[in-house]
């Protein structure tokens, strides 16, 4: 692989880094604010820069040529990275919260029915035959 392709590949693999900490920060501020609309179309875009990083390959070293350069682009990716992985962080958070106040009012849900089955009273029975009576 030439020198340019090698600066080519390590800058797009730090714009996609970029582009995916940018898009998990819009997917964390909706949820933030209750808005899960747009979750699935979040997690299609997530895929595609995922999978086009990986189409990408590794990156080869350089020669001290273009090291500086090169070192640039791994910097902007690093930073990208660890942006993400405390999104991620954030969001998992988010989505534990949401599924905390799920299984809480699941659970009010069901004491209530346990409440009004027990005003209920009993259950009718059906008339019985004095022949059939043991």
């Amino acid at each position: 692989m030439s020198d340019v392709r090698a600066l080519f590949v390590a800058a797009e693999e730090a714009r996609l880094y970029e582009d995916l900490a940018r898009l998990m920060e819009a997917f964390w501020a909706e949820l933030r604010g209750g808005d899960e609309s747009r979750m699935e179309e979040f997690a299609g875009r997530r895929e595609r820069i995922v999978d086009a990083l990986d189409a990408l390959g590794p990156i080869p070293d350089l020669p001290s040529v273009g090291r500086d350069l090169l070192d640039n682009y791994w910097e902007r990716s690093a930073t990208a990275i660890r942006r993400i992985q405390d999104l991620d962080r954030e969001i998992v958070k988010v989505l534990e919260a949401q599924k905390a106040a799920v299984r809480e009012e699941l659970g009010q849900l069901a004491r209530g029915r346990e409440l009004h089955e027990a005003y209920q009273g009993a259950a009718p029975t059906s008339p019985v035959f004095l022949d059939r009576v043991g």
